[in-house]
């Protein structure tokens, strides 16, 4: 039903759903927007109210085909004229060939100024290892380019690391 509160959704005798005046979604909430963005955003709320079950949002595909894509999240920007303009995304990718038990990475995308194409920036791998400004990283963190630390690098495993400072 509608009101002046917007469109609600209703199942099994309570509200599920609801759309506001201002075009905030809200599931298992009736105030969407709790990140207090207000009229100036459009919000999709996902919250659980019941006990300690969590809100998820699902993404997905049949995963028919070998280190195919998941699914995404993309940032867009709408400049006068110009149309939407992909400025960033967030994507998840099947790996390997073991049906039903596939791997999965995520990798995480920016344009820089002037550009119109999205770059790979980071990629957690399915084996966990991180990689910076690289698709295929070996250790655990693995960063292709330099690197700057404002503060020291702990190398060792004890609670006072060994610590090693390089100066140039």
């Amino acid at each position: 039903g509608s009101s002046a509160d917007g469109i609600k959704f209703n199942g099994g005798g309570s509200e599920k759903m609801r759309l506001t005046q201002v075009g905030h979604v809200g599931i298992g909430t009736q105030t969407p927007d709790v990140a207090g963005a207000g009229s100036s955003s459009t919000v999709l709320s996902i919250i659980e109210t019941v006990g300690n079950r969590r809100g998820i949002l699902e993404l997905g595909d049949n995963q028919n085909a070998d280190n195919g894509g998941i699914g995404g999240v993309s940032f867009v920007g709408t400049y006068q004229d110009a149309g939407h303009k992909h400025m960033a995304e967030i994507r998840a990718s099947a790996s390997g060939a073991t049906s039903g038990q596939r791997g999965s990475y995520i990798q995480m995308y920016t344009k820089e100024n002037g550009s119109t194409t999205l770059s790979e920036r980071l990629r957690i791998a399915s084996s966990g290892n991180v990689g910076i400004g690289t698709n295929s990283p070996s250790e655990k963190l693995t960063v292709s380019g330099n690197g700057n630390f404002t503060g020291k690098l702990a190398v060792g495993s004890t609670a006072s690391h060994s610590t090693y400072e390089f100066y140039n």
